[in-house]
């Protein structure tokens, strides 16, 4: 089949994006090859910078809706725009393997302005960025970058959503303060091979679907309620959950959203609160608590326990409250009762 049958029926902005790809990618990717072969031959050095990571989000849809070829041609196209971008402020480029990029930046402050700009980037199919960005020390050898650095900016991208970047302390204390508008403190969290917390903002560039301004949370004492519980007994649980006036049952399988959004099962009208801020769900007759948000959910049980969950999943037992964006006393009567 020739290019011109394989894309009759295409849109014409795939049709134009699947003509015009090979020939912008063939450039590219020539150039680079030149300047990796110079950098391969070059002895190993030890620098410090920021690291940034991104990955394109919504991929699989843009596949399975525009076909393998369209879609392939329109994701090239965008990490090549982003390329763009990274260059711009002062970065570079050090390998881009199928949706992702890994780039490095002489500081946070210009590494913050490209993560921005690619956060607030729209692909093809409505595509996504996440980002994730470190600063610290790295070697750079055989045309890539290695180190500890490397591997915690890679984990950022699991906690960051379409839209969004994740910075560590160690990023944000190096940009100054009047550079700082937007970034949120996300608390402390274990990251993938981490012996130790790691404290994380995030940044949602654009009118910010989020809300203004969020306030701090009082501080609580994190700690994890457990005991034993029977499959029987498990199988059995049906759990209650209420906000205001309204109630639900749930039974195993069932869900309740939490957010601001109109949306949402259980709507919490605040500006710290995100759109879609938390999820409840019956598994297993355990009752899952996931938080999505940029603010952190707090709960408290009647048994006197008091925890923040932050981008993670945790089992709720007995009863208790969960409050979300803020601690209970800045929510009032909006905060959600749970009854297992």
């Amino acid at each position: 089949m020739c290019a011109a049958e394989s894309t009759e029926n295409l849109p014409h902005a795939s049709r134009q994006a699947t003509w015009l790809a090979p020939w912008h990618r063939a450039r590219s990717v020539l150039g680079r090859r030149g300047a990796r072969s110079r950098e391969r031959q070059a002895p190993e050095t030890r620098s410090h910078g920021a690291i940034l990571f991104a990955d394109v989000c919504g991929s699989t849809t843009l596949y399975s809706g525009q076909g393998d070829r369209a879609a392939l041609a329109l994701v090239g196209l965008l990490i090549d725009q982003l390329a763009e971008v990274v260059r711009a402020r002062g970065g570079t480029v050090i390998r881009s393997k199928g949706d992702d990029l890994l780039c490095v930046f002489p500081d946070a402050v210009r590494a913050l302005a490209a993560a921005n700009a690619m956060a607030a980037a729209r692909g093809a199919g409505g595509v996504r960025m996440r980002v994730g960005v470190h600063v610290g020390d790295y070697i750079r050898a055989r045309g890539d970058v290695f180190g500890d650095c490397v591997n915690l900016t890679a984990s950022l991208l699991a906690l960051a959503k379409p839209g969004e970047v994740v910075l560590t302390a160690d990023a944000v204390v190096t940009v100054p303060e009047d550079r700082r508008a937007g970034l949120r403190r996300l608390g402390s969290q274990f990251l993938k091979g981490r012996v130790a917390p790691v404290t994380l903002y995030s940044s949602l560039p654009g009118p910010d679907p989020h809300g203004s301004t969020v306030r701090q949370a009082a501080p609580v004492t994190e700690c994890h309620a457990a005991g034993p519980i029977t499959v029987a007994a498990l199988a059995e649980r049906r759990v209650s959950v209420r906000l205001g006036g309204a109630e639900r049952q749930l039974g195993e399988g069932d869900r309740v959203t939490l957010g601001r959004a109109p949306h949402c099962d259980l709507q919490i009208p605040e500006p710290f609160v995100s759109r879609d801020h938390a999820e409840l769900r019956v598994r297993g007759g355990k009752l899952m608590l996931t938080d999505r948000s940029s603010t952190g959910t707090w709960v408290h049980t009647t048994d006197g326990y008091a925890f923040a969950v932050r981008r993670e999943t945790v089992v709720l037992t007995r009863s208790g409250t969960i409050a979300a964006g803020a601690d209970h006393a800045a929510l009032g009567d909006l905060v959600v009762h749970f009854t297992v």
